[in-house]
């Protein structure tokens, strides 16, 4: 907690701290202030848990500093302390909003139990925003977050994300796991950081905003966690921002998938991990499958051909692929696209997956012809826009190789000889029906933005001017 002692003296102020720090051994920090404008000062600045103000200081009286506290630091549970035992007193600190209110000096008894009663204020508070901060961020890492919801985004400038990537071993299951961790980290005595715990891909992400000033504490806290609890792996990689930590952890919830067997015990840094002999061939398999895995949705049996191939001359992953967790693979391939393979060997999985492929190949003609029938409908209504294979291959999340090629197979044409026929066959219409409308006026209304240029496509797919076309 942080607390905030505001009296002039001294000595009210060293034994208020050391009370606490009896009752609550290293978990506390502390603010002093001897007048009510530091208080004030500090408040602004530090946003204490806990503030104890004295009711008479000089320069801004206690139930004044209370009251402006109150606007300042809205969340700050307020104590009076005083050696007047004046009901009126207690009355008004209660007003305007003070938890208690104290008789210096005050007992060990006295001062536990308004902090036990402060505790459970700060805890009920922190449980409903760590609920909303798990909560978005298990929206986030399964993709289904709306634009809205990223103003959680601009978190605390102050703050820093851990992000820690779990496995379970010894027999233990995720779930048990994530239980005993959120029950272990729910009670953790450090209110001023949140914590989110989401299942993935079979493994456990921990993701920690903790303030900056505090991190070394946090990250004790959670260590010592993790450590306690037998059979867990973790990896951790500290992020200046929650969207970068949320990003790395989409990013490499295939790579654990995957690369989850290396013996990694207690935390460690990730570049640790990136020299274990089995990350990179991990990494490429995960991008390898990552295609395939689109492929196979799209029902796009040449590109799911062309990715096998690719895998194929992955030569890291033929001489390290008896270092990568086979189960998990196979388990991947299974959820991505009911691939049932038992991935021994890195010549078995391309068998498999070469079988797999044969299943797609009615199903991706269809595709494929759909797909090029849409393109051609679509060059058909929009040939006086800026057309180019790139853009429209952008749009169906495709290479341009590739639409070129089922293109060609599909209408027995070119993209670029289809472009210009259409827009051709528009520039004829348009001269035959449009006296008014000069060379120039019909090139921009069929996509050419050069006279000169439209002019002479013109002549190589008809034999003559726009004009002399015009005549005829």
């Amino acid at each position: 907690m942080r607390i905030l002692l505001a009296d002039d003296e001294r000595m009210v102020r060293l034994g208020l701290a050391d009370m606490i720090s009896e009752l609550y051994p290293r978990q506390c920090q502390y603010y002093e202030a001897t007048d009510g404008r530091s208080a004030l000062g500090i408040a602004r600045k530090e946003k204490p848990d806990v503030a104890f103000i004295d009711i008479r200081m000089p320069q801004t009286d206690g139930l004044v500093c209370l009251e402006r506290l109150r606007q300042v630091s809205p969340e700050t549970i307020c104590i009076i302390l005083s050696g007047f035992g004046e009901f009126k007193y207690a009355q008004t600190a209660l007003k305007h909003g003070a938890l208690d209110y104290l008789l210096k000096p005050a007992s060990p008894a006295e001062l536990s139990n308004v902090l036990t009663k402060a505790r459970q204020i700060i805890q009920e508070r922190w449980a409903r925003e760590n609920e909303k901060f798990n909560a978005y961020v298990s929206v986030f890492l399964n993709q289904k977050y709306e634009k809205a919801e990223t103003a959680l985004l601009a978190a605390d400038k102050k703050a820093i994300f851990d992000l820690y990537i779990i496995t379970a071993a010894g027999g233990q299951t995720l779930e048990s796991c994530r239980q005993q961790l959120k029950n272990a980290l729910s009670s953790w005595p450090l209110h001023d950081g949140y914590f989110s715990l989401t299942t993935l891909d079979h493994s456990l992400f921990l993701l920690t905003a903790i303030p900056s000033k505090l991190k070394n504490n946090h990250r004790y806290l959670v260590k010592e966690q993790l450590n306690s609890q037998n059979g867990l792996m973790s990896v951790v990689c500290t992020y200046p921002s929650l969207e970068a930590a949320l990003h790395r952890a989409l990013n490499l919830k295939k790579f654990r998938l995957i690369g989850a067997c290396a013996p990694i015990q207690g935390c460690v840094k990730l570049q640790t991990v990136t020299r274990c002999p089995w990350f990179y061939p991990a990494v490429r398999l995960s991008q390898s499958l990552d295609y395939l895995t689109c492929a196979y949705r799209r029902q796009d049996e040449i590109s799911f051909q062309y990715h096998i191939e690719e895998l194929r001359k992955r030569r890291i992953l033929r001489d390290r692929f008896s270092l990568l967790d086979r189960s998990s693979i196979a388990s991947y391939l299974y959820q991505a696209m009911g691939l049932q393979t038992s991935a021994c060997g890195f010549g078995e999985l391309l068998r498999d997956l070469e079988t797999h492929a044969e299943t797609m190949h009615v199903r991706g003609l269809n595709y494929q012809a759909e797909l090029v029938a849409k393109i051609m409908n679509y060059i058909e209504t929009n040939y006086m826009k800026d057309i180019a294979i790139n853009t429209i291959a952008e749009m169906y999340h495709i290479t341009p190789n590739y639409l070129s090629r089922i293109f060609h197979e599909k209408s027995g044409k070119r993209f670029v000889d289809y472009l210009t026929e259409v827009r051709i066959m528009n520039a004829k219409r348009l001269l035959t029906t449009e006296p008014g409308l000069s060379v120039q006026d019909i090139a921009l209304k069929v996509g050419y933005y050069s006279s000169r240029y439209f002019s002479k496509i013109f002549i190589r797919e008809t034999g003559m001017r726009p004009s002399q076309y015009r005549k005829s």
